[in-house]
């Protein structure tokens, strides 16, 4: 059977950060995790959900990494395991954690900080309204609702310019790049959906949905026509989250004689008037074709259902006497 492993996209978002007082609000910080939630707009009906998340069972050591090259080009990779309050002690002879790296402002130093501390980070840098570019991964999960796409920074810097959704010269970016599994495509009136498995975090195949618009005749066709169950596609594209509202005015009817004015007790009601949430294929790289069976995806979905995972430790972790941006 073929070897499969977590399904883990990149994704690139520049546009305004929103929801930061609420994520401070709700903020999960307990003995097992420290976890936000809060979204970047890519425009003015665009908006996704970003998750930055520790697990705290992972803090009782700190992993740091050091690649130098020296003058004939050979690099040389070093790793140090330190105690989880010396996690920033070794930045100045070179070491870094594998983390997010982030800046306060366009002119300060890029710092690499690991999520724990990044939440910190950025309630005291960022605000509501701020332009933004983020660099991240994104990995699957399945709930009673559906297929979760989860979003998590690797990079999230200051914009150089401002971010202006109604600039006639503003272009959008909200792309991802990822690999699938194909199952089927169906054709439709102005595009072709495709189904493909991923697969999350126990290596499980998940079914999720992306779409080829009419202006990509060739590969639409080569879906429909060509492509094999079990082939795996590398894909670029638009992640769309997009919602948009209206405004409807509405008159409550009286219960009295004759007809009301409607004057006096009219209301607006804030209604939903179109939704797109879809991953939109723009490029894809020629098929690994045959890499699955049926008979593959089938036992995956009967494989190990994780519940052998080890827990994380009730800890309590310290926190440093000084950040990096302190």
């Amino acid at each position: 059977m073929a070897k499969n492993k977590q399904t883990v996209g990149k994704v690139a978002l520049r546009g305004k950060i929103y929801g930061l007082e609420k994520a401070k609000e709700n903020m999960v910080d307990n003995e097992k995790q420290k976890k936000i939630n809060f979204l970047v707009k890519t425009d003015e009906d665009n908006a996704h959900f970003v998750t930055v998340n520790q697990w705290k069972g992972g803090m009782k050591k700190a992993y740091l990494f050091k690649n130098t090259e020296d003058d004939d080009g050979n690099r040389t990779n070093e790793k140090k395991v330190v105690g989880w309050n010396e996690r920033y002690n070794y930045v100045e002879d070179g070491f870094e954690p594998i983390g997010i790296k982030t800046k306060a402002d366009t002119d300060s130093d890029t710092l690499s900080l690991y999520p724990f501390d990044f939440i910190d980070f950025l309630f005291e840098n960022y605000n509501d309204g701020d332009s933004v570019f983020m660099r991240g991964e994104m990995t699957f999960s399945e709930g009673k609702n559906g297929v979760y796409k989860n979003i998590e920074p690797t990079q999230f810097y200051p914009t150089t310019n401002e971010v202006d959704f109604e600039d006639e010269d503003f272009d959008e970016n909200s792309n991802f790049t990822l690999g699938f599994v194909f199952k089927g495509a169906t054709p439709m009136d102005d595009k072709v959906f495709v189904e493909g498995f991923v697969f999350d975090w126990n290596e499980t195949p998940i079914l999720e949905k992306f779409v080829v618009e009419n202006d990509m005749p060739r590969l639409q066709k080569h879906l429909v026509k060509e492509a094999s169950y079990g082939n795996v596609y590398n894909i670029e594209g638009i992640i769309h989250n997009r919602v948009t509202y209206k405004e409807v005015e509405k008159t409550p009817e009286g219960e009295g004689f004759g007809k009301k004015t409607g004057s006096f007790n009219g209301y607006a009601s804030r209604e939903i008037d179109s939704e797109r949430k879809e991953l939109q294929v723009t490029y894809s790289d020629m098929p690994i074709e045959g890499v699955y069976s049926k008979a593959d995806i089938e036992g995956m979905k009967n494989g190990d259902d994780g519940s052998n995972t080890k827990k994380d430790d009730n800890i309590k972790p310290e926190k440093s006497a000084k950040m990096p941006w302190q």
